[in-house]
């Protein structure tokens, strides 16, 4: 968690408007991320990449850590800036207009490097076998 504050003071800093995130699965997910329902959707959280407006004013109670102090669940860096997003008054968007492009799959502990190059080809494969 504190790694991923201190990405966001970062980006505050530099005026950049990107973050790593998460995602809650809800009955809307799989039609948004298939592209069947396109658009800017609400959503309680958001995994992998979100741009922030670092020039709102709420966005500075956007935080990682140290948690907002009325959160009293798992200690989970996912969780705990979708919570000080509520509490700041911040909606997350999932925007589906545009194909903004693709993100490999992580590679867990015990994966090689040999295994990386493999899931990189795969996800260039997908990318060039759907691109308009």
């Amino acid at each position: 968690m504190k790694l991923r504050q201190a990405a966001l003071t970062s980006a505050r800093t530099q005026w950049a408007d990107y973050i790593l995130g998460y995602y809650k699965r809800t009955p809307h997910y799989i039609p948004i991320r298939n592209w069947e329902s396109t658009g800017c959707h609400p959503v309680p959280m958001i995994h992998s990449t979100m741009l922030i407006d670092l020039r709102r004013s709420a966005s500075a109670a956007l935080a990682f850590y140290p948690v907002h102090h009325r959160y009293l669940w798992a200690v989970d860096d996912i969780l705990a800036f979708a919570f000080s997003a509520r509490q700041a008054g911040v909606q997350m968007f999932i925007c589906n207009k545009e194909h903004y492009g693709y993100l490999p799959l992580p590679l867990n502990t015990k994966q090689t490097l040999k295994e990386e190059v493999e899931s990189f080809s795969h996800t260039v494969t997908e990318a060039l076998s759907t691109y308009q």
